[in-house]
């Protein structure tokens, strides 16, 4: 029974119990200890009470760097319904998960499918999803949590409800969704919970706790016993009193058990037989499963079914700043040792326990990175990356794998990531191939400058070395970005005619979709018939690329072919949703909606609006926003 939570229980009991059910979300914010956790399984006690299913997820901080390992967590117990999803979704979920192959699954497809494998779920009986600790999510699970819950409606049976810590950020925690902010309980209910679990302190020692723990309930349960262990200390902070708390009580178990928990801390699987297995290797002679029983007696840890659990976040944290780095590292070496099946882990914890450069494991990483983005993990593929520069001997392979990271947080829409990984590139030493990439990457976000005619030109130089050093596709990128700061701004004719000229330069490229792009963008008037003539080759039906056909509508939209604009339109729109590549379908949106202004289509015109607009402030594109906002104000006027 939770003290002194009556009016934050009712308020969960009508979320979860509401007949008929009304979905909703709902986070829970506070600081670490004050009963955050509590209130969820009271929430889950009350969903199972009203026949809800409940499905669960929580973040563990060392879990952080494992793609959709919280997802997994979530969908695990319903991943046999996922047959009944479209065949392209299923394989894009099971893909991320690593139970089936598929190539490279765009991550809101990925979403997109966990969204309808819960909506499946809902329809036979409402589902409640507790998440707990959501800022430790891996940035994957967190952003197809967020994604869920922006589509939740009062009229789908699925309801949210998510617990984090004050003062950190993440998708879901600054999201605008309902917070009910968990505080202090008051002074009698302080009292209750002290006396029930620390019945013996003296009126000295209780004023002590009392005034230390200001109200947080699991402080006034561990404080008591540091109180009484050291009475004229005190640690700055609450949280690190709790945590000292927690560690004080690792000095005290026997040697075998205290290795076993610093393994537990840093396995986030708790499986117990690995734990067991590197437990063995640190010590370098076997142990059994009774070694973690003084630890369980100690109140740190409970193991069931086969995994060991920490009661608190707050003692794994604990456990690991009470260990020293060399300890830390000895245990990932020794868990490395045993994930002998498990290549992408191996290689994670054996990054984790050497501080470099060990150019074989920058090279294992790396390929962990081609495994992060098959399964349509972006962020983890960028973390592996950038750990593999750090652990590269050579300036030239930092720089490379730098600016490989950059790309893939380009398609993420990220320009804060690719800013800070430009920058650590520019210090290292980059061949001339890769040089050109960094120029093109540091254009890719760049809306242009009115006048600047110098930059295109830069860019044009670039891309014909490129094309020189036999990357036509480099070249192009460049050359479309350079197009685009003609489109933007007013960078004169010399500039227009040299992207022009140099494009025209590339005749093995000319049934590219870009080729007929770059024209278009840079001198639509002076190229408008050339472009026309070539977009007539291309038959939107026969196009499966969703890319190509975004880049085709691009072309014909700047010079003012609307109705071959929208019959490309529509083949793009079509074929991005049903991959998930949302990033992409908010920049045809925003084309959209000039183009069905112009065609006179206002219905059409709005929708794009409305859907283009929450796309691309999802999907993180400012300057898509911005485009479609403007079209949705001619449109108003």
């Amino acid at each position: 029974m939770l003290i002194g939570r009556g009016p934050e229980i009712e308020m969960l009991i009508w979320l979860v119990r509401t007949d008929p059910v009304r979905g909703g979300v709902l986070l829970l914010s506070g600081d670490p200890g004050i009963g955050k956790t509590a209130l969820l399984r009271a929430a889950e006690s009350a969903a199972v009470a009203g026949r809800r299913r409940v499905l669960s997820i929580v973040g563990v901080e060392a879990e952080a760097m494992f793609p959709f390992a919280g997802l997994h967590q979530l969908l695990r117990p319903v991943l046999n319904a996922s047959a009944r999803l479209s065949e392209t979704q299923r394989d894009a979920l099971l893909g991320a998960f690593g139970l089936a192959t598929q190539s490279r699954p765009d991550p809101f497809l990925i979403a997109l499918a966990a969204l309808e494998l819960i909506t499946v779920i809902a329809d036979e009986e409402p589902v409640v999803i507790l998440a707990d600790d959501v800022q430790w999510l891996d940035p994957e699970s967190h952003e197809t949590l967020t994604f869920i819950a922006r589509r939740i409606t009062p009229d789908l049976p699925i309801v949210i409800i998510a617990a984090a810590r004050i003062g950190h950020t993440g998708p879901l925690i600054d999201a605008d969704f309902p917070n009910l902010v968990v505080k202090s309980v008051d002074d009698d209910a302080a009292e209750q919970i002290l006396r029930a679990h620390a019945p013996h302190l003296t009126d000295t020692e209780r004023r002590r706790v009392h005034r230390e723990a200001l109200g947080n309930p699991l402080a006034l349960r561990e404080l008591p016993a540091v109180v009484r262990r050291s009475p004229g200390q005190r640690s700055p902070s609450l949280t690190d009193r709790l945590e000292r708390a927690f560690a004080g009580r690792i000095v005290e178990l026997p040697p075998p058990t205290r290795d076993a928990v610093l393994i537990a801390t840093i396995d986030p699987v708790g499986k117990l037989t690995e734990i067991l297995a590197a437990t063995s290797v640190l010590r370098g002679a076997a142990v059994s499963a009774d070694v973690l029983e003084p630890a369980e007696s100690a109140g740190l840890l409970c193991v069931t079914e086969g995994r060991a659990e920490f009661r608190h976040p707050l003692i794994r944290s604990g456990i690991l700043q009470s260990e020293s780095m060399i300890r830390r590292q000895a245990a990932h070496g020794a868990l490395a040792e045993v994930l002998t099946s498990q290549p992408y882990r191996q290689t994670w914890h054996q990054a984790q326990s050497i501080i470099g450069p060990d150019d074989a494991v920058a090279d294992r990483l790396e390929a962990n990175a081609t495994i992060a983005l098959a399964r349509g993990a972006v962020m983890a593929a960028i973390n592996d990356l950038e750990r593999s520069a750090q652990l590269s001997s050579s300036s030239g392979s930092r720089g490379h794998r730098l600016l490989l990271a950059a790309e893939h947080a380009f398609d993420l829409g990220r320009a804060d990531i690719v800013t800070d990984l430009l920058a650590a590139a520019t210090r290292t030493e980059l061949s001339e191939h890769d040089t050109a990439r960094l120029e093109w990457l540091r254009e890719i976000f760049n809306d242009g400058v009115p006048g600047d005619a110098v930059r295109v030109f830069e860019l044009c130089d670039v891309a014909l070395r490129s094309a020189a050093g036999h990357d036509a596709d480099l070249a192009l990128n460049l050359l479309l970005g350079a197009s685009l700061r003609c489109w933007w701004a007013d960078t004169g004719p010399a500039a227009r005619t040299r992207v022009i000229t140099v494009t025209r330069g590339l005749t093995a490229c000319e049934d590219d979709p870009r080729y007929l792009a770059i024209l278009a963008v840079a001198e639509p008037v002076l190229c408008a018939r050339t472009v026309i003539d070539s977009l007539g080759k291309f038959d939107p039906a026969g196009i499966a690329d969703g890319d190509a056909l975004r880049l085709l509508t691009m072309a014909a939209h700047a010079v003012g072919d609307e109705p071959t604009a929208a019959d490309f339109l529509a083949g793009a729109e079509e074929i991005l949703r049903h991959q998930g590549r949302l990033g992409l379908l908010s920049q045809v949106l925003s084309m959209a909606v000039m183009v069905n202004l112009t065609l006179g289509n206002l219905d059409r015109a709005s929708a794009a609006a409305e859907e283009g607009i929450r796309l691309a402030v999802e999907t993180g594109q400012p300057i898509w926003r911005t485009g479609t906002t403007a079209c949705e104000s001619v449109h108003q006027a």
